[in-house]
């Protein structure tokens, strides 16, 4: 459980497919807020994407902005390419109400990939939402929302509704302390975070946002595990009831050493599930 709550996997979630395009949207993030955006993406970069075999990255701008022209096999060339190509965007870049949707409609058009993940930074407009809403319903590939640094709670909720609508998974992170030199609201997110270092070795602490409820990856792994602990229960409560007095022809005994085998075997399994998730 701690390995999918912790470093990359906290801010950006898991990447669950083989061949992925990333669309990023830093919106009006300020200087120091787009490099910590630069350091979490590097992270998902080195930790998750070397785990996979296709990717690329876009992103949304006025004039639209592509790593490659489609995606590219991952090897450690081509991952420390990317790396270099984000550290090299300028911040400063111009973006207009159909950027973002634009740069989605040309990810799902790569018919080589398996799904697409948009970055968010900050808060979406409102300008720019139903057009969102209508070029990722029902498209060709699924599109799997993650939320950085909302301010708004409006902006995460929207976001968890596009990546349904798009058949896609959702994750958001908000920074505990958020970033230097930060104004607006405080963000809204629990009280003790988990860190992650950054490329300068900075300390990002922070959680998903409340209203953003419970990481579905996270619950079903805790319901499985549940699942199985109720039925260590059962199989616990099958042996106590066999110490009962035998009968006459000896059935209970033969039953009492067949579950007794059954038993070490599911402990010995739940021992093994309970590390794979420490």
């Amino acid at each position: 459980m701690e390995w999918l709550t912790s470093e990359s996997r906290l801010i950006f979630g898991v990447i669950q497919e083989r061949h992925i395009v990333i669309v990023l949207d830093f919106g009006t993030a300020a200087p120091t807020e787009f490099d910590l955006c630069r350091e979490a993406l590097s992270m998902v970069l080195v930790e998750q994407v070397t785990q996979i075999a296709k990717f690329n990255l876009i992103r949304a701008a006025e004039d639209l902005m592509k790593w490659q022209e489609k995606s590219a096999p991952v090897s450690e060339y081509t991952v420390k390419s990317a790396v270099k190509w984000l550290w090299k965007l300028d911040h400063t870049t111009a973006a207009s109400s159909t950027t973002p949707a634009g740069a989605l409609v040309e990810a799902m058009s790569d018919e080589t990939i398996e799904a697409v993940y948009y970055f968010v930074v900050g808060d979406i407009p409102a300008d720019r939402k139903q057009l969102l809403v209508e070029k990722v319903s029902d498209g060709p590939r699924p599109v799997n929302t993650v939320s950085f640094n909302a301010r708004e709670d409006e902006t995460v909720i929207f976001l968890k509704e596009l990546s349904r609508l798009a058949s896609g998974r959702f994750h958001a992170f908000v920074e505990k302390n958020y970033y230097r030199g930060a104004t607006g609201p405080a963000l809204k997110c629990e009280e003790d975070g988990k860190g992650l270092t950054a490329q300068n070795s900075r300390k990002v602490k922070g959680r998903m946002p409340l209203v953003a409820g419970v990481r579905e990856d996270v619950f079903l792994i805790w319901k499985e595990l549940e699942e199985a602990r109720s039925t260590l229960r059962q199989v616990q409560n099958i042996l106590s009831e066999s110490h009962q007095p035998d009968s006459a022809d000896g059935i209970i005994y033969v039953s009492f050493n067949s579950y007794h085998c059954i038993h070490d075997q599911f402990l010995l399994f739940m021992n093994s599930f309970e590390c794979m998730l420490i």
